[in-house]
């Protein structure tokens, strides 16, 4: 109920909001488990997902972040855009939210970590091999052993980050262009770790850190033409991006 309720709420204030041209905001998930269990901060049930994805498709133009990137190198981002991304390698990205987004005909990305690929509830190759096959999901990098990169040394880095890279091209038989920094916040990546990003040969990569400034410029989490390094692109999660636009709502 509450995770119902709350998408019912942001339903109502997506319809109030926009974001502004030349600008893609990135949402973050982790899962969509495969019944109804109650929503955590890991995940949500299919029925609470599947509301959030009524709202968004109802106002945004939705793309991949690879597309987000190459969008913003040239400054041609669409008007109201917005990039769902989904983290780690979990099998419910091939069970559950993968079907989800086919059948809405909905682009998203996913961020793979290689330790999650033949893990206990993570994806198998063959999964993973099919996702990347789906005109409609794009696959990222997520490091190869899920790591605070911070604690690592820059030879480190460039090894979980790289050999990620290698690992997924190698299995999906294309390149990555995005990354995301596991965990993700502002003690877990460093400046090492972002030009490691980028010495690995990313288009660009994502944060999960929650901006310390007033909410008015939450929405600026993801890429615009004016301000933006893409190797530190901050992500939002529903639960913000919901208080955000409630509050922008508010001054309209």
């Amino acid at each position: 109920m509450r995770g119902l309720e709350q998408g019912s709420r942001l339903t109502i204030a997506l319809r109030r909001a926009r974001v502004r041209k030349g600008m893609c905001a990135f949402v973050t998930f982790h899962r969509v488990w495969e019944n109804d269990m109650s929503a955590t901060d890991m995940g949500m049930p299919p029925a609470e997902f599947e509301t959030f994805l009524d709202a968004f498709s109802e106002r945004y133009t939705l793309l991949q972040v690879g597309e987000a990137f190459k969008a913003h190198a040239q400054n041609t981002l669409p008007r109201n855009g917005l990039a769902l991304t989904f983290d780690d390698g979990y099998a419910d990205m091939s069970t559950v939210i993968a079907p989800i987004l086919t059948r809405r005909e909905l682009p998203a990305t996913f961020f793979v970590a290689t330790s999650f690929i033949g893990a206990d509830e993570g994806l198998t190759v063959n999964q993973l091999t099919n996702l990347a096959n789906n005109p409609l999901i794009e696959i990222g990098g997520h490091t190869r052993t899920h790591p605070h990169l911070s604690q690592l040394t820059s030879r480190q880095q460039y090894e979980e980050i790289a050999g990620n890279k290698s690992d997924l091209e190698a299995l999906i038989g294309g390149p990555l262009v995005s990354f995301a920094y596991p965990y993700g916040g502002r003690a877990d990546v460093n400046r090492s770790a972002i030009r490691t990003a980028r010495k690995a040969g990313y288009l660009g990569a994502c944060t999960t850190e929650s901006l310390q400034i007033p909410e008015i410029n939450v929405l600026c989490k993801g890429v615009n033409p004016y301000r933006t390094n893409r190797f530190a692109t901050n992500r939002i999660n529903p639960e913000e991006l919901c208080r955000a636009i409630d509050y922008l709502g508010g001054l309209s």
